[in-house]
């Protein structure tokens, strides 16, 4: 139940106009030191643009930070007013005498009316469009004011309630967020009015660059290209969107270019303010020798650079832009499987998406609505539509951008009924249609019809669209897509977790750590008991279910000094996180290549919530607002490695399942059962005639024939010993992607050992214990166990260049969740929250920043889970 994306994480303010309309003759920038100001109050401060009115408040100190302790309650004042940015600039001759003068805003947050010289110009009222305004007639020669006047997003939301006449839930968030009401119905990012994971901000402010463009003829707006297979060659098609000057036609060349190849393709254009688009489909010949763009870990990123040029005939004015795109074809299969039976927040900057195509990570896109109803007015459907064309043809290009998402929840939401709409279903019901399928995927069909769009998440994909796309189980295990969230069941216990296709959200709240929740305490809020640590916990009763989900496995910690029990339970909620987020992952790994009677199984996916934090808060983040990892991320290294070594318990018996992934795999059906099946493809042969690079087929055959043999290990040790007491080995090769490796009954094993469940682990390995994966596994939970208080300690730092050190640890006993901290030093761990099986251990720590390392042996800590009931 999450908003998606990720924190902003600052902006950059450019000089010159080189922004979504390309180069142009000239470009003013109009970023920098504006005047912020709010008449109600007699504020007036200066701010930087891109960026808000809280950030300006805080740079001039009028304000102190406004996530330290609960200021998000006391700063609510400056969300309910009306702010102003104004600012002067000047305008040359070589400017106003041309044709035709544009003011380009970004973004505009979010209730914008923009003046020149007292001129108004235009309005905006959506956060996540581009706005382009004519100023010709507004500006002058020599110095000029603009003014952009923003009205409270809080208010305004308020007025659009009045407006409609019936009810969009939910009209408020949970009473414990101390948000802000009807987000819903603005274009707005809609955690900035609460989360359960977040604070209420309600932001006010040019968060974009804003710009001046004059020319004389006319310049590139935006392009898209879409590259695509027909059959063995390659294809872009290339969409070219311009601005004209206002009157007569213009003419001139538009050239598409291929860099570091011989792909040039050319058209004569003619353009007017009514014709202002072309489109040209490039064929690239079998010669050029294209290298596919591949997801992480299955080949190389290859991307190539499109430069495309329009030369105007009679100013030779030139204006270009470049894409930078990545060749790749991805199916969404939705067909059906036989057996016997068969987050919103905003749309990110080009950083992200550039980061995301230079590592070959695959990103869901949703579109910013979520866990809400929403409106269809016209003037809604209207802004909506402008701003799904813009960030359309913004980021299309993408390689990485895996598929569009309408919705975050809301299928489910509406059809179990979260905030009270059976009464009126089909009114709701008809909402969504117009919204998701008759407006959203409309779009998205006109502007990248080969994209896969999906009108929710979860979803049953083409099952619920059967159903009139809400079905009446969007969250079947059977088909598409679940969210899966419990916070009162064991989840330790794998087969307590469900079965699905792919699972796309799950999680599991757990504290920040210490330190950086002492950036905005003061000490006597660091306490389970105090006002502020109960402020942060945004998620109704998630303070007890964390403590209800520890008890089931671990003792709560031993009563006394209040900071040292804070310290010790947020240390239990990381362990507890860290532990139930690898028992679901690792469930839904081992049933990759699996398929039930029933059928269910073939889970081919899995991506837990979430990643980063926006504040210092119990959440459901692997990495806390300040950058430092939770447990959770360390495991994380381990849960998702493409080799996953995994014992699990099915009744009386052990299994150990082998997964690789990252390799190459063929679909395979039985021809009786028509069951699936993936295998990995082992052949030499069989990899030179596939989609692979032929330069990658020798890396990939290496890299499959690692993955799918070798010698599978598998240990009993007592909790008081650092030798097994027994020890079984299998070599292994694998059939299909996911399998077991080794089963047997558990009792037995525990006799051979000599030891009762609750005096021994179990601890597995491929190939070698120290580098091989490995993973471990305690036959009962830690609190009935015979775990010792292990004596550990830092017995030596070494500095191995400037920011990298090794940490060598001694311990007297097997320690489970060994956790190491650098205290005021920022960096991570090469293995953290671990279980030390040997008298000596040496980790490696990463700092971000400068240390010295006599500081950091001074700022090291370390402990275990016995420490803490001491």
């Amino acid at each position: 139940m999450r908003s998606r994306a990720m924190s902003v994480a600052g902006f950059i303010t450019v000089s010159w106009c080189l922004y979504s309309l390309a180069h142009a003759e000239i470009g003013i920038s109009l970023g920098g030191v504006w005047t912020v100001s709010d008449d109600d109050r007699g504020i007036s401060v200066p701010g930087q643009v891109p960026g808000s009115m809280y950030t300006a408040l805080l740079d001039n100190k009028v304000i102190e930070d406004p996530l330290y302790r609960d200021n998000d309650v006391k700063l609510a004042w400056i969300g309910n007013e009306n702010w102003t940015y104004t600012r002067y600039f000047n305008v040359d001759n070589s400017v106003w005498s041309s044709q035709s003068i544009l003011l380009v805003a970004e973004g505009l947050d979010t209730i914008a009316t923009v003046y020149i010289n007292e001129i108004k110009i235009g309005r905006s009222e959506n956060m996540f469009v581009r706005n382009t305004f004519d100023v010709k007639s507004a500006v002058k020669p020599g110095n000029n004011s603009i003014k952009v006047v923003f009205e409270s997003a809080v208010g305004f939301a308020a007025k659009q309630a009045q407006k409609i006449p019936y009810t969009i839930p939910p009209e408020c968030p949970s009473q414990v967020q101390n948000g802000q009401c009807h987000v819903n119905l603005i274009r707005k990012e809609q955690c900035s009015f609460s989360w359960d994971w977040g604070p209420s901000f309600p932001t006010q402010g040019i968060w974009k660059p804003i710009y001046l463009v004059a020319f004389n003829s006319a310049v590139i707006e935006d392009a898209t290209v879409d590259a695509f297979q027909d059959g063995n060659s390659w294809n872009m098609d290339v969409h070219v969107f311009f601005n004209v000057v206002t009157s007569g036609t213009v003419t001139g060349q538009l050239d598409i270019r291929l860099n570091d190849t011989n792909v040039l393709v050319s058209k004569n254009v003619t353009l007017s303010p009514s014709s202002n688009d072309t489109s040209i489909t490039v064929s690239i010949p079998q010669s050029v020798g294209i290298k596919r763009w591949w997801p992480n870990g299955y080949g190389n990123q290859s991307l190539y650079d499109v430069l495309i040029t329009f030369t105007a005939d009679v100013t030779k004015e030139v204006s270009s832009v470049q894409r930078r795109i990545g060749f790749r074809t991805i199916e969404l299969i939705q067909k059906n499987v036989s057996s016997d039976p068969n987050h919103g927040k905003v749309f990110e900057s080009e950083d992200f998406y550039d980061l995301a195509d230079e590592l070959g990570i695959l990103i869901w896109q949703d579109m910013m609505f979520s866990v809400a109803m929403y409106p269809t007015t016209s003037d809604f459907l209207n802004s909506v539509t402008q701003e799904l064309r813009y960030q359309i043809r913004r980021l299309m290009h993408r390689p990485s951008i895996l598929l569009w998402a309408g919705s975050n929840e809301n299928e489910k939401a509406l059809r179990q009924n979260w905030f009270g709409t059976s009464s009126n279903y089909t009114l709701y019901y008809n909402d969504f249609i117009t919204l998701y399928v008759k407006t959203v995927m409309a779009v998205v069909q006109q502007e990248n019809p080969r994209r896969q769009y999906l009108s929710s998440s979860p979803s049953n994909g083409l099952d619920s669209e059967r159903e009139g796309f809400v079905a009446q189980d969007p969250d079947s295990e059977l088909y598409g897509d679940i969210h899966f969230y419990d916070y009162l069941m064991n989840q330790w216990k794998p087969d307590n977790f469900r079965i699905p296709r792919m699972a796309t959200e799950y999680g599991i709240q757990a504290w920040c750590n210490v330190r950086t929740l002492q950036d905005v305490f003061e000490e006597a809020d660091m306490s389970y008991c105090s006002a502020q640590a109960d402020h942060r916990q945004h998620h109704r009763g998630g303070s007890v279910e964390m403590s209800a989900e520890i008890l089931l496995h671990l003792d709560l910690p031993k009563q006394g000094d209040q900071q040292q029990y804070f310290r010790n339970y947020i240390y239990l909620t990381q362990i507890n996180q860290a532990m139930s987020i690898k028992t679901q992952s690792e469930h839904y790994r081992r049933y990759q290549s699996k398929l039930l009677p029933d059928g269910r199984g073939l889970t081919m996916g899995a991506l837990y919530w979430q990643l980063n934090d926006i504040w210092q808060a119990p959440t459901w983040a692997s990495i806390d607002y300040s950058g430092r990892w939770k447990m959770l991320h360390y495991y994380a290294l381990k849960f998702f490695n493409p080799l996953l070594v995994s014992p699990v318990l099915v009744g009386n018996n052990l299994q150990v399942h082998i997964v690789a992934d990252e390799i190459p795999i063929m679909e395979v059906q039985d021809p009786s059962t028509h069951q699936l099946r993936f295998e990995p493809v082992t052949l030499y042969s069989d990899l030179v005639y596939s989609e692979v690079d032929r330069d990658d087929v020798p890396n990939l055959l290496s890299k499959t024939v690692h993955a799918v043999e070798g010698l599978l290990t598998v240990e009993i040790y007592s909790w008081k010993k650092f030798q097994p007491l027994a020890s079984w080995s299998v070599s292994y090769k694998l059939n299909t992607t996911a399998e077991v490796v080794f089963e047997r009954d558990v009792n037995s094993m525990l006799t051979e050992a000599g030891c009762k469940n609750t005096e021994c682990f179990l601890f597995v390995y491929i190939n070698n214990q120290i580098d091989g994966t490995n993973n471990w596994l305690s036959f009962a939970d830690i609190k009935d166990s015979s775990v010792q208080k292990a004596q550990i300690a830092i017995t030596d730092v070494t500095q191995v260049s400037e920011h990298e050190f090794t940490i060598t640890l001694a311990s007297n006993s097997i320690a489970p969740f060994v956790w190491l901290e650098a205290g005021d030093t920022m960096g991570r761990f090469s293995d953290n929250g671990f279980l030390m099986m040997q008298p000596k251990v040496s980790v490696q720590f990463y700092a971000w920043q400068d240390v010295d390392l006599h500081s950091l042996r001074s700022a090291l800590s370390v402990k275990s889970v016995m420490d803490i009931y001491s």
